[in-house]
């Protein structure tokens, strides 16, 4: 298993670094022309109608974006290729089971989005700390102080969220490949994929609102908020910033209040762990027992 990761990092990594370098490449762009309006408003005392500078900054977000969906599609498009391309013929002689096989793609994967992620994030802020001539000291023991058990609950909800994406991808290529053999219309999965996220969303938040238990990450206690609103007016539940509600969209993990202490729903936590083991399972027995190539 070990090898064919290295085989898959090694085949990816080129294009994951272009895909790193454009993002980096659009990320100066923006802090560059950041560092410019903020020198004219010094200097005028006003915003500058600069169309260039607006153009450039719209196109850079642009690109951002681009390059993140292209990614995401290429770590896609490399598992698609397994089960419709000639390579499949290769890796499936290999002795690894199905199992080994999906595993090794979604470790490679999650790898990939922490570069990403990492890179992004750790070159912004170097390049801001030279751009706007930050206190470096200052800085880091800001990075620090903000990496709390919200940012690391938030990280790992993350990483499930990923995790689920990533798995439902998975199983309905693998599905679509077994269920339809004609390669002209393997882009069926993407359907399938569309109505297993939306199922798995809407179980997720049926799972929070009939079972409206919630971990208080911030003291690792356990709250009944049956209704928000009330649980916000309570006793001792009210905050002088006013009522601040953030949810990820399936009630799984809420910031509540004006300071947004994590909440994470254990049910609807608890069926996203469930679904990530079952699409994995699901998975892997298809490729391994159901897949003719």
């Amino acid at each position: 298993m070990r090898k064919y990761m290295k085989y898959e990092i090694k085949g990816t990594y080129k294009f994951i670094l272009g895909i790193l370098a454009v993002v980096l490449i659009a990320s100066s762009v923006i802090q560059f022309n950041i560092l410019s309006e903020i020198n004219t408003i010094e200097r005028t005392g006003g915003f500058a109608s600069d169309g260039f500078r607006a153009l450039t900054l719209i196109t850079s977000i642009l690109v951002i974006f681009g390059a993140f969906l292209t990614a995401f599609f290429f770590i896609v498009g490399s598992f698609r290729k397994e089960l419709y391309d000639d390579r499949g013929y290769l890796t499936f002689t290999l002795p690894l089971t199905g199992r080994q096989i999906l595993g090794s793609k979604l470790l490679v994967s999650l790898l990939w989005y922490l570069v990403l992620g990492a890179g992004i994030a750790i070159y912004n802020m170097v390049l801001a700390l030279i751009l706007f001539e930050n206190d470096i000291s200052y800085m880091i023991r800001t990075i620090l102080q903000s990496i709390d058990i919200s940012f690391i609950s938030l990280l790992i909800i993350s990483i499930v969220s990923t995790l689920v994406t990533l798995i439902l991808i998975y199983f309905a290529i693998a599905l679509s490949r077994v269920t339809i053999r004609n390669k002209k219309i393997g882009g069926i999965w993407f359907l399938l994929f569309i109505v297993l996220n939306m199922m798995v969303t809407f179980l997720t938040y049926q799972f929070s609102g009939l079972l409206p238990y919630y971990l208080n990450v911030s003291d690792f206690s356990i709250e009944h908020i049956y209704n928000i609103s009330s649980f916000m007016m309570g006793p001792g539940n009210s905050y002088s910033g006013g009522m601040q509600i953030l949810s990820n969209g399936s009630n799984a993990l809420m910031f509540i209040g004006s300071d947004f202490k994590p909440y994470l729903n254990i049910f609807g936590v608890l069926f996203q762990i469930i679904v990530i083991v079952a699409g994995f399972l699901g998975t892997g027995y298809l490729i391994e027992k159901k897949i003719d190539l």
